[in-house]
C-alpha cells in the first residue's frame, strides 16, 4: 500500500474517531441532568415559573406581594427569552447572590435568600436539567410594583439590611442526617419563606424561623419542635407521612398551598430525604412565648352549632373516624396559632385526600359569627389549647377572598378544578363515558347513579385513588349542576355536597349494596 493510499484509509477512520470523541464531549451528562431534575423538584421551581395553563418553566405567573405583583421569568433554555445564553457563573450568581445576568438586583420574591445556601455543584446540576428542556419562547411580562419598589436599585438598601450570601455550613455537633435535613429545609426547600414571619420590609425574621406565618390568606403553621403549636408531639412516621402524602394520621391534612407543595414537590422526594427533613424539624428550637392575638369569648351557642353541623362526622368529642374522617382533638390545623385554615375549611370545604373523605362547604349555612364561634369552640376543647382569636370580621374578610364551590349569584359556575393528572383523567372519562348518567342524576336517583358511575371510572382510570375518583367526579358533576337553571345556588350546592359524600362512600366501599339496581 502506498503512503497516499494509507493516508486515504487512515484519514476517514481518524475523522470518525475524532467525531465520536467530540460527540462524547458534547453529549449531556444524563446523570447530572437526572440529579438536577430531582433537585429542581425539591426546590419546586415549576410551581412559581409556570403560569396557570402555561408551559412548564416558561414563567408568566404573577406573584402578589404587599408591594405589588412580580411576574416570574422564563427559565427554559430559550436563547432570547429564557436562560439559554446564561453561563454557569451567571446562573449560580442568580441563586447565590440574587443578581441577574446583566448585573441587576433580583426581587426577593425569588427566594435567593434561601437558595444562597445551595452548593455550587447542586446549582450546576439544576442548570444542566433546565438546559435539557425544550426551549419555550415566552417574553417576560412586566412587574406591577409601587414606587420606589419598581426601581431595582432601591433593593441595595434592602439587601444591605437583610441579606448576606453564604453556602450552608454543616453543624459538627449534629448528625449527618440532621445536617442533610437542615440543608434541604433551609436551602432548596426554602420552607422558611412561608413558615416564617416577615417584617414590614418583607424580609423573614430570623428569630421567628419556621414558627408560622400568614401566606396567601392561609396560615402556614409552626413547624418547629414546639409541643403545643408545632410538630414536637408528632412521631417521625406521622411527619414523614404528612410530607409524602399530605396526611398525618390522627394529626392533620395538608390544605391550600401546602397541599400543592406536597403534590408537586414533597411527594416525589426519596423517603431518606423526607426522614432527614423530619429529623431536622424535630430538633428545631420552639418559641418560648406564643401569643395568638386577642382572645374572643366563646359564646354559649357555639357548642350547639357544632352539634348541628359538625358532630355527625367529627364526633361529639372531636374524635373523628379512624382513617376516614380526621379528628379535631389535637389536630395540627385546629391548633394553629391563627385560625385562618380552619375558617377556610368551614367556608370552602376540603377535597378528598388519600383515604379521607371530602368535607362539604358550610358557607351557605353558617353566618360569619357562627363560623367564628364554632372555630373558637373547637380550638379550645378536647385538649386543644389554641387562642380563641377568630371573629366575624376575620371570617367576612376570608369569605370574600375564598373560592367557594357554586358561590355567588344565580348560575355561578365556580367549580373545583382537577388538580392531579388522575383527577383530570377522571373528569375526561366521566364526560365521555358517564356524561348522560351525570346529566340525569337527581336527588331521587343519586345513590343508584353513583353506584353505576364509580365502577365505570375505576375501570377506565385504573391507577386513580379513592380521592382522585371523588374529586374528579365532583368536579365533573359540578359543571353539570351549574347549568341547571331551575335550581337555586343553595339547591345546587346541597346536591353537589351529597354527591361528593355518596361518591366517597361508594369509592371507599362504605356504601354497600343495599340499593340494588333492578
Amino acid at each position: 500500500m502506498t503512503a497516499l493510499a494509507s493516508l486515504r484509509t487512515a484519514l476517514p477512520a481518524a475523522l470518525l474517531l475524532f467525531s465520536a470523541a467530540g460527540a462524547s464531549l458534547a453529549a449531556p451528562d444524563e446523570g447530572l441532568i437526572e440529579r438536577g431534575k430531582y433537585l429542581a423538584t425539591i426546590g419546586d421551581c415549576a410551581a412559581c415559573h409556570t403560569r396557570q395553563g402555561g408551559k412548564p418553566f416558561a414563567g408568566g405567573l404573577q406573584i402578589q406581594t404587599p408591594f405589588g405583583s412580580v411576574t416570574t421569568p422564563n427559565i427554559t433554555p430559550d436563547k432570547r427569552t429564557g436562560i439559554g445564553e446564561w453561563s454557569e457563573d451567571e446562573f449560580y450568581r442568580a441563586l447565590h447572590e440574587g443578581i441577574g445576568k446583566h448585573g441587576e438586583y433580583l426581587y426577593p420574591v425569588f427566594p435567593f435568600t434561601s437558595f444562597t445556601k445551595v452548593r455550587r455543584d447542586d446549582v450546576n446540576a439544576i442548570r444542566a436539567y433546565l438546559m435539557s428542556l425544550k426551549p419555550v419562547h415566552a417574553p417576560h411580562q412586566p412587574n406591577h410594583l409601587a414606587f420606589p419598589f419598581d426601581i431595582r436599585e432601591s433593593l441595595s438598601v434592602w439587601r444591605g439590611l437583610f441579606f448576606a450570601p453564604g453556602v450552608f455550613e454543616p453543624d459538627p455537633a449534629k448528625t449527618e442526617q440532621v445536617n442533610w435535613g437542615a440543608y434541604l429545609v433551609e436551602g432548596l426547600g426554602h420552607c422558611g419563606q412561608c413558615h416564617t414571619q416577615r417584617n414590614l420590609m418583607g424580609a423573614t425574621i430570623p428569630g421567628d424561623a419556621l414558627q408560622g406565618a400568614a401566606v396567601q390568606g392561609w396560615f402556614a403553621p409552626n413547624i418547629t419542635a414546639d409541643m403545643t403549636r408545632g410538630i414536637g408531639s408528632w412521631s417521625e412516621e406521622q411527619l414523614v407521612s404528612y410530607l409524602a402524602s399530605g396526611v398525618a394520621p390522627m394529626r392533620a391534612i395538608a390544605e391550600g398551598p401546602m397541599a400543592t407543595v406536597v403534590h408537586d414537590s414533597l411527594s416525589k422526594l426519596k423517603v431518606a430525604d423526607l426522614r432527614a427533613i423530619a429529623a431536622y424539624l424535630k430538633q428545631t428550637p420552639p418559641r418560648a412565648d406564643v401569643s395568638g392575638g386577642s382572645v374572643v369569648p366563646v359564646p354559649a351557642g357555639a357548642a350547639g352549632v357544632y352539634v348541628s353541623h359538625c358532630a355527625s362526622c367529627h364526633g361529639l368529642e372531636g374524635e373523628g373516624l379512624k382513617d376516614r374522617i380526621p379528628p379535631l382533638s389535637k389536630n395540627g390545623t385546629v391548633n394553629g396559632e391563627q385560625p385562618q385554615d380552619i375558617i377556610k375549611a368551614i367556608l370552602a370545604g376540603l377535597p378528598a385526600t388519600q383515604q379521607y373523605g371530602p368535607m362539604p362547604s358550610f358557607a351557605a349555612y353558617l353566618s360569619d359569627g357562627d363560623i367564628a364561634a364554632v372555630a373558637n369552640s373547637v380550638r379550645s376543647r378536647w385538649g386543644n389549647n389554641a387562642p380563641t382569636n377568630a371573629d366575624g370580621f376575620l371570617v367576612r374578610e376570608i369569605r370574600q377572598s375564598t373560592p367557594i364551590m357554586l358561590a355567588g349569584g344565580e348560575g355561578s359556575t365556580q367549580c373545583p378544578p382537577p388538580l392531579t393528572e388522575k383527577e383530570r383523567a377522571v373528569v375526561e372519562n366521566a364526560k365521555a363515558d358517564a356524561g348522560e348518567l351525570l346529566r340525569t342524576t337527581q336527588g331521587s336517583n343519586l345513590v343508584l347513579r353513583v353506584q353505576e358511575i364509580v365502577p365505570k371510572i375505576k375501570s377506565a382510570v385504573r391507577q386513580a385513588s379513592e380521592a382522585d375518583v371523588v374529586n374528579g367526579l365532583t368536579a365533573a358533576f359540578c359543571s353539570v349542576v351549574a347549568e341547571r337553571e331551575t335550581m337555586t345556588v343553595a339547591q345546587k350546592r346541597n346536591l353537589l355536597d351529597i354527591f361528593a359524600q355518596v361518591t366517597y362512600a361508594e369509592a371507599s366501599g362504605m356504601l354497600g349494596r343495599r340499593h340494588t339496581r333492578r
